[in-house]
């Protein structure tokens, strides 16, 4: 079992940050969500947590933006 990483400031301000552009634009990538959690393994709860915050924000996740 890995072992969770620990959430820093700067970590939470990047979705923070994320979160905000997601509600101005209706919509984040899956590149903007893995450049936040390039250790994604490793921040399977934060994750989630970002995830569920978009679902609740009505913000939409796409693959990629053309």
């Amino acid at each position: 079992m890995r072992k969770q990483k620990t959430v820093t400031p700067k970590h939470l301000a990047a979705v923070e940050i994320l979160v905000e552009k997601g509600i101005e634009q209706g919509f984040v990538t899956q590149e903007e969500i893995l450049e936040v959690f390039s250790d994604a393994e490793d921040r399977v709860d934060e994750l989630d947590h970002l995830y569920d915050r978009l679902f609740k924000a009505d913000v939409d996740v796409f693959e990629s933006v053309l």
